[in-house]
């Protein structure tokens, strides 16, 4: 599937049904959309031809209903929820922020029961909001004293007891806070061991934080994890200068890891071997550089999913920009990485 060149395709988010079937929600400059392969080619309906703000979430309730969140743009932003339950897909404003950016970097996930529950970003409010239907109704709550620019490292997902856990990286005062409703009511704790680094965080369980740090200003990854609050850091590659990373676990607990560099002209594929050492290896380069923030998701086989799109040399006259979007898929789970475009 290659979109319309000239177009700036944002903001995507990727989530596997019941089936296998890999789901794709993106943001054009002037609509939101869903892609998926039914087999017989990839296929794309519009489920919002207003202006999108920010990124997208998506997740599949255990009947095959899409859920997704995104944030639109008129002036003002608003988080907006929508689902195709009913055969047709609904649009819900849940928030609204002023001249603030409600809903920016949301993260969606889905109770035992279907309900939704969003955690994103407000920079009107100088915080974090978080937001349910589970009553029914949607109701919201505000906390987490950070500037919500800060909110570039917020990862969040739900324990088997639909309990919320949330990581926020504030990149401001440089150190990681955990906070989640296990207990009943919200707790907020500083995790140590991070300090003066670029954070990504991701959850491998209900208390497990996985995060990829890198140096503000050298080149180098690292990777930690933790279950008490404290991490302890392992060298990923010492010699690649990243500018964005991604990370996500597979369900055998393996860790996939997607390194961007800083200078865009070369992406990284990172996996844990069994020994604890990783293995890294060139998933793209070139004289077309790949685009930034990759997004990688991981099937029910722990095969990474990796979608990223190419910005493409400009070939005439008032073209801005042209983009293709790829997905690679590993075929081998050896050392040696297949990459193939699906579309």
């Amino acid at each position: 599937m290659i979109p319309e060149d000239g177009r700036w395709h944002s903001g995507f988010s990727l989530a596997f049904d019941s089936d296998g079937v890999l789901h794709v929600l993106h943001n054009e400059p002037d609509s939101t959309w869903h892609r998926w392969n039914d087999g017989a080619g990839w296929q794309a309906e519009a489920i919002s031809t207003q202006r999108p703000y920010s990124g997208t979430s998506l997740a599949i309730d255990a009947g095959g209903y899409l859920h997704g969140t995104y944030a639109l743009y008129g002036g003002s932003a608003s988080l907006v929820y929508v689902t195709n339950e009913s055969g047709t897909w609904d649009e819900i404003v849940v928030d609204w922020c002023g001249a603030g950016a409600a809903g920016d970097l949301a993260r969606l996930m889905l109770d035992s029961d279907g309900f939704a529950h969003v955690v994103y970003g407000d920079i009107s409010a100088n915080g974090i909001r978080y937001a349910t239907n589970r009553t029914g109704t949607w109701e919201i709550a505000k906390f987490h004293p950070t500037r919500a620019w800060d909110a570039w490292f917020l990862s969040a997902a739900m324990g088997p007891d639909d309990a919320i856990h949330i990581a926020d990286y504030n990149e401001d005062r440089s150190y990681l806070y955990y906070l989640s409703n296990k207990s009943g009511a919200w707790e907020t704790t500083r995790l140590s061991g991070i300090e003066h680094l670029r954070t990504q965080p991701v959850f491998g369980n209900t208390n497990e934080i996985h995060v990829l740090v890198t140096p503000q200003y050298d080149a180098g990854v690292y990777y930690g994890r933790s279950d008490d609050g404290s991490f302890i850091l392992d060298e990923v590659t010492p010699s690649i200068a990243v500018g964005t990373s991604t990370i996500a676990i597979g369900p055998d607990m393996v860790v996939h890891a997607i390194l961007q560099s800083d200078d865009l002209s070369s992406m990284y594929y990172a996996t844990q071997a069994t020994d604890g050492s990783w293995e890294v290896s060139l998933l793209d380069s070139g004289e077309i550089e790949p685009g930034p923030n990759p997004l990688i998701a991981i099937d029910s086989l722990g095969r990474p999913h990796v979608a990223y799109h190419m910005e493409l040399p400009r070939r005439s006259r008032g073209l801005c920009r042209a983009e293709r979007w790829f997905l690679g898929i590993q075929r081998s789970r050896s050392s040696r990485v297949c990459w193939r475009p699906r579309f």
